[in-house]
């Protein structure tokens, strides 16, 4: 009940329906040429819908997009906004003149989709922050300031508030996909005695 296709499987089912539609499209032009051909063809199942439910939510990269579901925008619309709230707090720290000598270096990194700045580790101390990491040689810590600390929780909640609603997105896809596996089975079963077919005319053509 909880397993689903993964956007790279969901993908191939639309590549597949792609590539149906094509054919139909190109046999349909040639219907008074070969009616045989198109008798065939005619029982193609070109699922537009489910084409265009899988276009509107997954990318050629196979990332879930923001037309996937408006739940999913909202949501990634407040990680954004989340997000340069966290980075423009971290900015006003890194230019504060008072700390200007703890800095390693005044950038913000992430690591584990929290954001920290760099402290030179002997002045660690001196910044109320939770460690989270050091470099190799122990000269630099990576620290997240406590004045942050409630947002990056609040980022992480968001974040799996996102997740679980990919999953929930692929599953509902996968659900609409699996209802119409009969007519994707009769496509490939089709598609392969069109290539049947071809592959005997072409036979014809070069022993004629």
């Amino acid at each position: 009940e909880n397993d689903f296709l993964s956007p790279a499987e969901i993908l191939l089912v639309a590549e597949h329906l792609s590539m149906v539609n094509k054919i139909y499209s190109y046999w349909q032009q040639k219907e008074k040429e070969c009616p045989k051909i198109n008798t065939l063809i005619s029982q193609l199942h070109l699922l537009p819908e489910v084409l265009h439910q899988i276009k509107k939510t997954i990318d050629v990269q196979g990332e879930i997009i923001d037309t996937a579901s408006i739940t999913l925008k909202k949501i990634r619309k407040s990680i954004q906004r989340l997000k340069t709230k966290i980075k423009n707090l971290l900015h006003e720290l890194l230019n504060t003149a008072q700390y200007s000598s703890y800095w390693q270096e005044k950038i913000i990194s992430v690591h584990n989709n929290r954001y920290l700045v760099s402290v030179k580790s002997k002045y660690q101390s001196f910044i109320k922050a939770i460690v989270h990491d050091y470099s190799r040689s122990k000269a630099t810590c990576f620290v997240e300031p406590l004045e942050i600390l409630p947002l990056n929780n609040q980022l992480q909640l968001l974040i799996e508030e996102e997740q679980e609603e990919k999953k929930r997105i692929l599953l509902e896809l996968t659900h609409i996909i699996g209802h119409h596996c009969e007519s994707l089975l009769q496509n490939q079963k089709l598609i392969a005695l069109l290539d049947t077919y071809m592959a005997i005319a072409q036979y014809a053509l070069e022993f004629d």
